[in-house]
């Protein structure tokens, strides 16, 4: 090793909002964390930052299965749905982005010749999601009851 600093941020670019990617397409729970201009919020802080607890929704290619691997070896416990949602009520409650199971990480206000930016897309606090039984579901409005 050389000295130098070898940890990297991804920066994944959707066609889509963000975050309804994030929760529809990622496939484990550990990985679950977006950012806006003004801040960056992980979705599972409990499960993924103080238990190392990650939830698998599906394995689809063994590419997926080698990234859960990496993850393993970095001290993280796979779980199943069947058991995280047992386990987590961060997985049970209908959720949004910024909610009371959120860790928000605040950046400072951003000004260009004095005046505030302004953000015109929807704001993530509006995006809800939840467990369906078997992975999450997020929509933009609010959820019918579904009993």
């Amino acid at each position: 090793m050389d000295g130098r600093d070898r940890r990297r941020i991804q920066l994944i670019v959707v066609g889509q909002e963000p975050i309804e990617f994030v929760v529809q397409s990622f496939h484990g729970t550990h990985v679950m964390n977006v950012a806006s201009w003004k801040a960056a919020y992980c979705l599972f802080p409990r499960m993924t930052l103080e238990e190392d607890k990650m939830c698998l929704f599906s394995v689809r290619r063994r590419q997926e299965l080698l990234a859960f691997d990496k993850y393993v070896g970095r001290g993280f416990r796979p779980l199943d749905v069947k058991q995280a949602a047992k386990q987590s009520e961060e997985l049970r409650a209908v959720r949004r982005v910024g909610d009371t199971f959120s860790r928000k990480l605040g950046f400072s206000v951003m000004r260009l010749d004095g005046q505030q930016l302004e953000d015109f897309r929807r704001p993530l606090d509006d995006f809800e999601f939840k467990f369906n039984g078997r992975r999450l579901v997020g929509d933009w409005g609010d959820w019918e009851d579904e009993e």
